[in-house]
Protein backbone atom coordinates (compact mmCIF):
# COMPACT_ATOMS: atom_id res chain seq x y z
CA UNK A 1 0.00 0.00 0.00
CA UNK A 2 1.33 3.43 -0.97
CA UNK A 3 1.53 6.01 1.78
CA UNK A 4 -1.11 8.74 1.64
CA UNK A 5 0.90 11.60 3.16
CA UNK A 6 4.49 12.73 3.04
CA UNK A 7 5.88 12.37 6.59
CA UNK A 8 6.62 15.68 8.32
CA UNK A 9 7.91 15.35 11.91
CA UNK A 10 6.53 18.70 13.09
CA UNK A 11 3.07 17.98 11.64
CA UNK A 12 3.00 14.58 13.35
CA UNK A 13 4.13 16.01 16.71
CA UNK A 14 1.58 18.82 16.43
CA UNK A 15 -1.33 16.46 15.68
CA UNK A 16 -0.60 14.14 18.60
CA UNK A 17 0.08 17.02 20.97
CA UNK A 18 -3.48 18.13 20.09
CA UNK A 19 -4.72 14.54 20.59
CA UNK A 20 -3.23 14.51 24.10
CA UNK A 21 -4.86 17.85 24.90
CA UNK A 22 -8.24 16.65 23.61
CA UNK A 23 -7.96 13.39 25.57
CA UNK A 24 -7.39 15.04 28.98
CA UNK A 25 -9.59 18.11 28.48
CA UNK A 26 -12.54 15.84 27.61
CA UNK A 27 -12.62 14.69 31.23
CA UNK A 28 -12.79 18.30 32.44
CA UNK A 29 -15.64 19.20 30.09
CA UNK A 30 -17.42 15.96 31.08
CA UNK A 31 -20.17 15.72 28.46
CA UNK A 32 -20.95 12.86 26.07
CA UNK A 33 -19.55 14.53 22.95
CA UNK A 34 -16.18 15.32 24.54
CA UNK A 35 -15.94 11.91 26.17
CA UNK A 36 -16.33 10.48 22.65
CA UNK A 37 -13.65 12.89 21.37
CA UNK A 38 -11.32 11.74 24.16
CA UNK A 39 -11.89 8.12 23.17
CA UNK A 40 -11.30 8.91 19.48
CA UNK A 41 -8.05 10.73 20.32
CA UNK A 42 -6.81 7.77 22.35
CA UNK A 43 -7.81 5.17 19.72
CA UNK A 44 -6.21 7.13 16.86
CA UNK A 45 -2.99 7.51 18.83
CA UNK A 46 -2.82 3.78 19.66
CA UNK A 47 -3.59 2.80 16.06
CA UNK A 48 -0.95 5.21 14.74
CA UNK A 49 1.70 3.82 17.12
CA UNK A 50 0.87 0.24 16.07
CA UNK A 51 0.91 1.08 12.35
CA UNK A 52 4.20 2.97 12.61
CA UNK A 53 5.73 0.13 14.66
CA UNK A 54 4.85 -2.35 11.92
CA UNK A 55 4.98 -0.39 8.66
CA UNK A 56 7.62 2.31 9.16
CA UNK A 57 10.83 1.48 7.32
CA UNK A 58 12.95 4.50 8.21
CA UNK A 59 13.17 6.48 11.46
CA UNK A 60 10.89 3.88 13.07
CA UNK A 61 11.86 4.56 16.69
CA UNK A 62 11.65 8.32 16.22
CA UNK A 63 8.20 8.11 14.59
CA UNK A 64 6.81 5.84 17.31
CA UNK A 65 8.29 7.70 20.27
CA UNK A 66 7.52 11.16 18.88
CA UNK A 67 3.82 10.24 18.66
CA UNK A 68 3.79 8.74 22.15
CA UNK A 69 5.76 11.58 23.78
CA UNK A 70 3.68 14.29 22.04
CA UNK A 71 0.44 12.65 23.21
CA UNK A 72 1.60 12.17 26.81
CA UNK A 73 3.13 15.66 26.98
CA UNK A 74 -0.07 17.24 25.62
CA UNK A 75 -2.10 15.43 28.26
CA UNK A 76 0.23 16.38 31.13
CA UNK A 77 0.40 19.98 29.93
CA UNK A 78 -3.40 20.18 29.89
CA UNK A 79 -3.69 18.65 33.35
CA UNK A 80 -1.10 21.05 34.79
CA UNK A 81 -2.70 24.14 33.24
CA UNK A 82 -6.19 23.12 34.38
CA UNK A 83 -5.01 22.68 37.95
CA UNK A 84 -3.10 25.99 37.93
CA UNK A 85 -6.15 27.85 36.63
CA UNK A 86 -8.38 26.18 39.20
CA UNK A 87 -6.10 26.98 42.15
CA UNK A 88 -4.99 30.59 41.54
CA UNK A 89 -6.74 33.96 41.90
CA UNK A 90 -9.53 32.43 43.97
CA UNK A 91 -11.06 35.73 45.06
CA UNK A 92 -14.84 35.84 45.43
CA UNK A 93 -16.97 38.68 46.86
CA UNK A 94 -16.72 42.44 47.40
CA UNK A 95 -13.17 43.75 47.59
CA UNK A 96 -11.22 46.91 46.88
CA UNK A 97 -9.16 46.41 43.73
CA UNK A 98 -6.44 48.76 42.59
CA UNK A 99 -4.29 48.72 39.48
CA UNK A 100 -3.10 50.61 36.43
CA UNK A 101 -5.47 51.28 33.52
CA UNK A 102 -3.88 49.47 30.56
CA UNK A 103 -6.46 49.96 27.77
CA UNK A 104 -8.84 52.66 26.62
CA UNK A 105 -12.03 52.74 28.68
CA UNK A 106 -15.14 52.04 26.60
CA UNK A 107 -18.87 51.47 27.06
CA UNK A 108 -20.12 47.90 26.61
CA UNK A 109 -23.29 46.87 24.78
CA UNK A 110 -25.03 46.78 28.19
CA UNK A 111 -24.07 50.37 28.90
CA UNK A 112 -21.32 49.66 31.44
CA UNK A 113 -17.90 51.24 31.48
CA UNK A 114 -15.22 48.59 30.84
CA UNK A 115 -11.92 49.31 32.59
CA UNK A 116 -8.95 46.96 32.16
CA UNK A 117 -6.24 46.95 34.85
CA UNK A 118 -2.76 45.48 34.94
CA UNK A 119 -0.36 45.42 37.91
CA UNK A 120 -3.52 44.78 39.91
CA UNK A 121 -3.97 43.96 43.59
CA UNK A 122 -6.96 42.79 45.63
CA UNK A 123 -7.09 44.16 49.19
CA UNK A 124 -8.01 41.37 51.61
CA UNK A 125 -8.21 42.24 55.33
CA UNK A 126 -6.00 45.28 54.75
CA UNK A 127 -3.38 43.28 52.86
CA UNK A 128 -2.72 43.77 49.12
CA UNK A 129 -2.57 40.47 47.25
CA UNK A 130 -1.20 40.54 43.71
CA UNK A 131 -3.36 39.27 40.86
CA UNK A 132 -1.72 37.00 38.30
CA UNK A 133 -2.99 38.59 35.10
CA UNK A 134 -5.33 41.48 34.38
CA UNK A 135 -8.57 42.54 36.03
CA UNK A 136 -11.51 43.69 33.89
CA UNK A 137 -14.00 45.96 35.68
CA UNK A 138 -17.59 46.49 34.54
CA UNK A 139 -18.83 49.71 36.16
CA UNK A 140 -22.41 51.02 36.12
CA UNK A 141 -22.61 54.62 34.91
CA UNK A 142 -22.90 57.14 37.76
CA UNK A 143 -21.22 60.49 37.30
CA UNK A 144 -19.12 59.78 34.20
CA UNK A 145 -15.81 59.80 36.05
CA UNK A 146 -14.67 56.67 34.16
CA UNK A 147 -14.09 58.84 31.11
CA UNK A 148 -11.16 60.39 32.98
CA UNK A 149 -9.48 57.04 33.57
CA UNK A 150 -6.81 57.32 30.91
CA UNK A 151 -4.22 54.69 30.07
CA UNK A 152 -1.50 54.71 32.73
CA UNK A 153 -3.73 56.10 35.49
CA UNK A 154 -3.94 54.16 38.77
CA UNK A 155 -7.43 53.64 40.23
CA UNK A 156 -9.03 51.86 43.18
CA UNK A 157 -12.59 50.56 43.09
CA UNK A 158 -14.87 48.48 45.31
CA UNK A 159 -16.33 45.74 43.12
CA UNK A 160 -17.85 42.28 43.30
CA UNK A 161 -14.84 40.19 42.28
CA UNK A 162 -15.04 36.76 40.65
CA UNK A 163 -12.88 34.52 38.51
CA UNK A 164 -14.06 33.76 34.94
CA UNK A 165 -15.56 30.29 35.15
CA UNK A 166 -13.17 27.70 33.75
CA UNK A 167 -15.10 26.38 30.77
CA UNK A 168 -14.78 25.75 27.07
CA UNK A 169 -17.11 28.52 25.99
CA UNK A 170 -15.95 31.42 23.86
CA UNK A 171 -16.47 33.91 26.71
CA UNK A 172 -13.76 32.17 28.70
CA UNK A 173 -11.34 32.32 25.78
CA UNK A 174 -12.10 36.01 25.26
CA UNK A 175 -10.78 36.62 28.77
CA UNK A 176 -7.93 34.13 28.35
CA UNK A 177 -6.71 35.80 25.14
CA UNK A 178 -6.69 39.18 26.88
CA UNK A 179 -4.91 37.63 29.91
CA UNK A 180 -7.84 38.56 32.18
CA UNK A 181 -7.92 36.40 35.31
CA UNK A 182 -10.49 38.34 37.37
CA UNK A 183 -13.63 40.33 36.62
CA UNK A 184 -15.27 42.90 38.88
CA UNK A 185 -18.77 44.38 38.83
CA UNK A 186 -19.73 47.59 40.58
CA UNK A 187 -20.52 51.27 40.18
CA UNK A 188 -18.16 53.94 38.94
CA UNK A 189 -19.25 55.96 41.98
CA UNK A 190 -17.00 53.69 44.05
CA UNK A 191 -14.03 54.08 41.70
CA UNK A 192 -11.37 56.65 42.55
CA UNK A 193 -8.39 57.98 40.62
CA UNK A 194 -5.37 57.69 42.93
CA UNK A 195 -2.34 57.88 40.64
CA UNK A 196 -0.95 59.86 37.75
CA UNK A 197 -0.32 58.52 34.28
CA UNK A 198 2.30 55.79 34.25
CA UNK A 199 2.54 54.68 30.64
CA UNK A 200 5.07 52.30 29.20
CA UNK A 201 6.76 53.02 25.87
CA UNK A 202 4.34 50.87 23.86
CA UNK A 203 1.30 52.63 25.35
CA UNK A 204 2.81 56.06 24.68
CA UNK A 205 3.47 55.16 21.05
CA UNK A 206 -0.04 53.75 20.53
CA UNK A 207 -1.56 56.93 21.93
CA UNK A 208 0.63 59.02 19.61
CA UNK A 209 -0.68 57.01 16.66
CA UNK A 210 -4.24 57.46 17.91
CA UNK A 211 -3.75 61.23 18.09
CA UNK A 212 -2.37 61.23 14.56
CA UNK A 213 -5.39 59.28 13.28
CA UNK A 214 -7.80 61.64 15.05
CA UNK A 215 -5.99 64.66 13.58
CA UNK A 216 -6.53 63.56 9.96
CA UNK A 217 -9.72 61.47 10.13
CA UNK A 218 -13.21 62.02 11.51
CA UNK A 219 -14.30 60.04 14.57
CA UNK A 220 -15.73 56.96 12.81
CA UNK A 221 -12.78 56.44 10.47
CA UNK A 222 -10.13 57.18 13.08
CA UNK A 223 -11.70 54.50 15.30
CA UNK A 224 -11.90 52.13 12.32
CA UNK A 225 -8.22 52.74 11.53
CA UNK A 226 -7.20 52.20 15.17
CA UNK A 227 -9.24 48.98 15.30
CA UNK A 228 -7.65 47.64 12.12
CA UNK A 229 -4.19 48.53 13.39
CA UNK A 230 -4.41 47.14 16.94
CA UNK A 231 -7.62 45.10 17.05
CA UNK A 232 -9.21 47.23 19.80
CA UNK A 233 -12.93 47.47 18.97
CA UNK A 234 -13.88 49.23 22.20
CA UNK A 235 -14.76 52.59 20.62
CA UNK A 236 -15.69 51.37 17.14
CA UNK A 237 -19.09 52.49 15.87
CA UNK A 238 -21.61 49.63 16.30
CA UNK A 239 -23.15 50.16 12.85
CA UNK A 240 -19.76 49.73 11.14
CA UNK A 241 -19.00 46.66 13.25
CA UNK A 242 -22.35 45.05 12.33
CA UNK A 243 -21.81 45.74 8.61
CA UNK A 244 -18.42 44.01 8.64
CA UNK A 245 -19.78 41.13 10.72
CA UNK A 246 -22.83 40.50 8.52
CA UNK A 247 -20.85 40.49 5.27
CA UNK A 248 -18.18 38.07 6.53
CA UNK A 249 -15.32 40.59 6.40
CA UNK A 250 -15.10 41.20 10.16
CA UNK A 251 -11.64 39.60 10.15
CA UNK A 252 -10.40 42.90 8.69
CA UNK A 253 -11.16 44.47 12.09
CA UNK A 254 -9.39 41.82 14.14
CA UNK A 255 -5.61 42.00 14.24
CA UNK A 256 -4.62 38.89 12.32
CA UNK A 257 -2.07 37.24 10.12
CA UNK A 258 -3.65 39.09 7.20
CA UNK A 259 -2.47 42.38 8.69
CA UNK A 260 1.01 40.98 9.26
CA UNK A 261 0.95 39.91 5.61
CA UNK A 262 0.14 43.48 4.59
CA UNK A 263 3.10 44.78 6.63
CA UNK A 264 5.49 42.14 5.27
CA UNK A 265 4.33 42.89 1.71
CA UNK A 266 4.86 46.62 2.20
CA UNK A 267 8.32 46.22 3.74
CA UNK A 268 9.37 43.63 1.14
CA UNK A 269 8.33 46.01 -1.64
CA UNK A 270 10.33 48.88 -0.12
CA UNK A 271 13.39 46.71 0.56
CA UNK A 272 13.16 45.14 -2.89
CA UNK A 273 13.09 48.60 -4.43
CA UNK A 274 16.24 49.38 -2.41
CA UNK A 275 17.89 46.17 -3.76
CA UNK A 276 18.20 44.72 -0.23
CA UNK A 277 19.35 41.11 0.05
CA UNK A 278 17.58 38.35 2.01
CA UNK A 279 19.74 38.87 5.10
CA UNK A 280 18.83 42.55 5.25
CA UNK A 281 15.14 41.70 4.78
CA UNK A 282 15.31 39.25 7.69
CA UNK A 283 16.93 41.74 10.07
CA UNK A 284 14.51 44.52 9.09
CA UNK A 285 11.17 42.75 8.67
CA UNK A 286 11.37 40.39 11.68
CA UNK A 287 12.01 43.16 14.30
CA UNK A 288 9.24 45.32 12.79
CA UNK A 289 6.75 42.44 12.92
CA UNK A 290 7.89 41.60 16.46
CA UNK A 291 7.30 45.20 17.63
CA UNK A 292 3.89 45.20 15.94
CA UNK A 293 3.02 41.89 17.65
CA UNK A 294 4.15 43.40 20.97
CA UNK A 295 1.93 46.46 20.47
CA UNK A 296 -1.00 44.16 19.68
CA UNK A 297 -0.45 42.04 22.78
CA UNK A 298 0.74 38.90 20.95
CA UNK A 299 -2.75 37.64 20.10
CA UNK A 300 -3.03 34.11 18.74
CA UNK A 301 -3.22 35.11 15.09
CA UNK A 302 -0.39 37.63 15.38
CA UNK A 303 1.83 35.14 17.20
CA UNK A 304 1.19 32.52 14.52
CA UNK A 305 1.96 35.01 11.76
CA UNK A 306 5.14 36.21 13.49
CA UNK A 307 6.48 32.65 13.90
CA UNK A 308 5.71 31.75 10.28
CA UNK A 309 7.25 35.01 9.03
CA UNK A 310 10.37 34.38 11.09
CA UNK A 311 10.71 30.83 9.72
CA UNK A 312 10.10 31.89 6.10
CA UNK A 313 12.60 34.76 6.10
CA UNK A 314 15.19 32.79 8.07
CA UNK A 315 15.06 29.89 5.62
CA UNK A 316 15.25 32.28 2.66
CA UNK A 317 18.31 33.87 4.22
CA UNK A 318 19.89 30.43 4.68
CA UNK A 319 18.84 29.34 1.16
CA UNK A 320 16.75 26.52 2.62
CA UNK A 321 13.41 25.19 1.36
CA UNK A 322 10.31 26.48 3.14
CA UNK A 323 7.45 24.11 3.98
CA UNK A 324 4.19 25.80 4.91
CA UNK A 325 2.68 22.85 6.79
CA UNK A 326 5.75 22.39 8.97
CA UNK A 327 5.93 26.13 9.70
CA UNK A 328 2.23 26.21 10.60
CA UNK A 329 2.70 23.17 12.84
CA UNK A 330 5.62 24.82 14.64
CA UNK A 331 3.49 27.90 15.31
CA UNK A 332 0.69 25.68 16.59
CA UNK A 333 3.05 23.79 18.92
CA UNK A 334 4.49 27.01 20.39
CA UNK A 335 1.03 28.50 21.06
CA UNK A 336 -0.32 25.29 22.60
CA UNK A 337 2.74 24.98 24.84
CA UNK A 338 1.87 28.43 26.21
CA UNK A 339 -1.86 27.65 26.61
CA UNK A 340 -3.10 24.19 25.52
CA UNK A 341 -6.77 25.12 25.80
CA UNK A 342 -6.50 27.51 22.85
CA UNK A 343 -7.49 24.67 20.50
CA UNK A 344 -11.05 25.30 21.73
CA UNK A 345 -10.83 29.01 20.98
CA UNK A 346 -12.66 30.23 17.87
CA UNK A 347 -9.83 32.70 17.20
CA UNK A 348 -7.26 29.91 17.19
CA UNK A 349 -9.28 27.71 14.85
CA UNK A 350 -10.17 30.55 12.50
CA UNK A 351 -6.55 31.67 12.23
CA UNK A 352 -5.07 28.22 11.70
CA UNK A 353 -8.01 27.04 9.59
CA UNK A 354 -7.62 29.92 7.14
CA UNK A 355 -3.88 29.35 6.69
CA UNK A 356 -4.30 25.57 6.46
CA UNK A 357 -6.92 26.06 3.75
CA UNK A 358 -4.54 28.30 1.81
CA UNK A 359 -1.62 25.87 2.13
CA UNK A 360 -3.67 22.84 1.08
CA UNK A 361 -5.92 24.27 -1.62
CA UNK A 362 -4.63 27.56 -3.03
CA UNK A 363 -2.24 25.96 -5.54
CA UNK A 364 -4.97 23.68 -6.93
CA UNK A 365 -7.53 26.48 -7.22
CA UNK A 366 -4.97 28.80 -8.78
CA UNK A 367 -4.31 26.24 -11.53
CA UNK A 368 -8.03 26.12 -12.25
CA UNK A 369 -8.58 29.90 -12.20
CA UNK A 370 -5.48 30.63 -14.30
CA UNK A 371 -7.22 29.03 -17.28
CA UNK A 372 -9.81 31.82 -17.17
CA UNK A 373 -8.33 34.82 -15.35
CA UNK A 374 -5.08 36.79 -15.22
CA UNK A 375 -2.41 35.31 -12.93
CA UNK A 376 -2.75 37.92 -10.17
CA UNK A 377 -6.55 37.70 -10.18
CA UNK A 378 -6.48 33.89 -10.19
CA UNK A 379 -4.07 33.96 -7.23
CA UNK A 380 -6.29 36.38 -5.28
CA UNK A 381 -9.39 34.29 -6.01
CA UNK A 382 -7.61 31.08 -5.01
CA UNK A 383 -6.37 32.51 -1.69
CA UNK A 384 -9.76 34.03 -0.79
CA UNK A 385 -11.65 30.82 -1.63
CA UNK A 386 -9.13 28.58 0.15
CA UNK A 387 -9.09 30.71 3.31
CA UNK A 388 -12.89 30.82 3.36
CA UNK A 389 -13.15 27.03 3.03
CA UNK A 390 -10.64 26.68 5.86
CA UNK A 391 -12.73 28.84 8.20
CA UNK A 392 -16.21 27.54 7.32
CA UNK A 393 -16.17 24.59 9.80
CA UNK A 394 -15.35 26.93 12.71
CA UNK A 395 -17.86 29.57 11.62
CA UNK A 396 -20.51 26.88 11.25
CA UNK A 397 -19.80 25.03 14.50
CA UNK A 398 -19.01 27.99 16.80
CA UNK A 399 -21.32 30.67 15.47
CA UNK A 400 -23.96 28.61 13.60
CA UNK A 401 -23.71 31.28 10.93
CA UNK A 402 -22.96 30.66 7.26
CA UNK A 403 -22.69 33.43 4.69
CA UNK A 404 -22.77 32.14 1.13
CA UNK A 405 -21.84 35.59 -0.18
CA UNK A 406 -18.83 36.17 2.08
CA UNK A 407 -16.44 34.70 -0.50
CA UNK A 408 -17.42 37.35 -3.06
CA UNK A 409 -17.36 40.08 -0.40
CA UNK A 410 -13.84 39.06 0.63
CA UNK A 411 -12.60 38.88 -2.97
CA UNK A 412 -13.76 42.46 -3.52
CA UNK A 413 -12.91 43.89 -0.10
CA UNK A 414 -9.51 42.38 0.74
CA UNK A 415 -7.49 43.94 -2.14
CA UNK A 416 -8.92 47.40 -1.36
CA UNK A 417 -8.49 46.95 2.40
CA UNK A 418 -4.91 45.74 1.92
CA UNK A 419 -3.95 48.95 0.08
CA UNK A 420 -5.84 51.02 2.68
CA UNK A 421 -4.08 49.26 5.56
CA UNK A 422 -0.60 49.70 4.06
CA UNK A 423 -1.28 53.40 3.48
CA UNK A 424 -2.64 53.79 7.00
CA UNK A 425 0.26 51.83 8.54
CA UNK A 426 2.87 53.95 6.77
CA UNK A 427 1.35 57.38 7.37
CA UNK A 428 0.26 56.67 10.95
CA UNK A 429 3.91 55.94 11.81
CA UNK A 430 5.04 59.21 10.22
CA UNK A 431 2.08 61.06 11.74
CA UNK A 432 2.94 59.80 15.22
CA UNK A 433 6.33 61.53 14.85
CA UNK A 434 4.98 64.75 13.31
CA UNK A 435 1.22 65.07 12.70
CA UNK A 436 1.39 66.88 9.29
CA UNK A 437 3.29 63.84 7.94
CA UNK A 438 0.09 61.80 8.25
CA UNK A 439 -1.60 63.53 5.28
CA UNK A 440 -1.89 60.24 3.36
CA UNK A 441 -4.46 58.99 5.88
CA UNK A 442 -7.13 60.78 3.85
CA UNK A 443 -6.68 58.12 1.13
CA UNK A 444 -7.34 55.43 3.77
CA UNK A 445 -10.70 57.03 4.54
CA UNK A 446 -11.95 56.88 0.96
CA UNK A 447 -10.71 53.35 0.34
CA UNK A 448 -12.39 52.08 3.52
CA UNK A 449 -15.54 53.93 2.53
CA UNK A 450 -15.65 51.68 -0.55
CA UNK A 451 -15.03 48.60 1.63
CA UNK A 452 -17.90 49.66 3.92
CA UNK A 453 -20.22 49.97 0.90
CA UNK A 454 -19.23 46.45 -0.19
CA UNK A 455 -19.97 45.25 3.35
CA UNK A 456 -23.42 46.86 3.35
CA UNK A 457 -24.35 45.31 0.00
CA UNK A 458 -23.26 41.76 0.84
CA UNK A 459 -24.26 42.00 4.50
CA UNK A 460 -27.87 42.44 3.45
CA UNK A 461 -27.67 39.12 1.52
CA UNK A 462 -26.37 36.98 4.39
CA UNK A 463 -28.07 33.66 5.17
CA UNK A 464 -27.85 32.35 8.71
CA UNK A 465 -29.66 30.18 11.26
CA UNK A 466 -28.96 26.77 9.77
CA UNK A 467 -29.77 23.35 11.28
CA UNK A 468 -26.94 22.41 13.67
CA UNK A 469 -26.83 18.69 12.83
CA UNK A 470 -26.44 19.31 9.11
CA UNK A 471 -23.82 21.95 9.80
CA UNK A 472 -21.72 19.35 11.65
CA UNK A 473 -22.07 16.87 8.78
CA UNK A 474 -21.23 19.60 6.28
CA UNK A 475 -18.11 20.61 8.23
CA UNK A 476 -16.69 17.08 8.40
CA UNK A 477 -17.39 16.45 4.71
CA UNK A 478 -15.76 19.77 3.83
CA UNK A 479 -12.61 18.69 5.72
CA UNK A 480 -12.65 15.41 3.76
CA UNK A 481 -13.03 17.35 0.50
CA UNK A 482 -10.03 19.53 1.38
CA UNK A 483 -7.91 16.46 2.16
CA UNK A 484 -8.77 14.73 -1.10
CA UNK A 485 -8.29 17.90 -3.16
CA UNK A 486 -4.92 18.71 -1.65
CA UNK A 487 -1.65 18.14 -3.49
CA UNK A 488 -0.33 16.86 -0.16
CA UNK A 489 -2.12 13.51 -0.51
CA UNK A 490 -0.72 10.69 -2.66
CA UNK A 491 -3.91 9.32 -4.17
CA UNK A 492 -3.98 8.31 -7.83
CA UNK A 493 -5.49 10.97 -10.06
CA UNK A 494 -8.70 9.00 -10.67
CA UNK A 495 -9.07 8.19 -6.97
CA UNK A 496 -8.55 11.82 -6.03
CA UNK A 497 -11.12 12.98 -8.61
CA UNK A 498 -13.79 10.52 -7.47
CA UNK A 499 -13.23 11.02 -3.75
CA UNK A 500 -13.21 14.81 -4.17
CA UNK A 501 -16.38 14.70 -6.25
CA UNK A 502 -18.27 12.45 -3.84
CA UNK A 503 -17.26 14.37 -0.68
CA UNK A 504 -17.89 17.70 -2.43
CA UNK A 505 -21.39 16.72 -3.61
CA UNK A 506 -22.28 15.34 -0.17
CA UNK A 507 -20.96 18.49 1.51
CA UNK A 508 -23.00 20.66 -0.86
CA UNK A 509 -26.07 18.54 -0.14
CA UNK A 510 -25.62 18.98 3.61
CA UNK A 511 -25.13 22.71 3.10
CA UNK A 512 -28.48 22.95 1.28
CA UNK A 513 -30.28 20.73 3.79
CA UNK A 514 -28.95 22.87 6.65
CA UNK A 515 -31.15 25.74 5.44
CA UNK A 516 -34.10 23.68 4.20
CA UNK A 517 -34.79 21.43 7.20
Amino acid sequence: MKKLFNYRPLVSICLFLIAGIVFVSGFYIADVFHFVMSAVAMVLTIVTIIVKSVKAKDMKLFKVFSVLIAFVFGGLLTLTNAEIISNTNNFEGFYNVHGRVCEDVYVSEKGKYVVSLDHAYVIVNGESKKVNGKVMLYLEADDGRSKDFEIGSTIISKVNVSKPKFSFKQTYFYYANKHVSLTGYGSEGYATLIGTKDRNLAQKYKLSIKDSLSYWLDENYSELAYTMLFGDRGELDEDISEVFQASGIAHLLAVSGLHVGFIVTLLSFILGFCKANDKTKFFVVVPVVFIYALLCGFTISITRAFIMTFVLLYLKMRRKEYDGLSSLSLACIVILLICPFQIYSAGFRLSFGAVLGIILLAITFERWFSRIFHNKLSSALAIALSATIGTIPTLALCFKNLSIFSIVANILAIPIASVAFMIMFSFSIFGAIFKPFGFGLVAFKWLMYVVTIIGKIFGSLTFAGASYQWIIAFSFLLVAFVMFMSDFTFFEKKQKTWLSAVSGVLALGCFVLAFVL
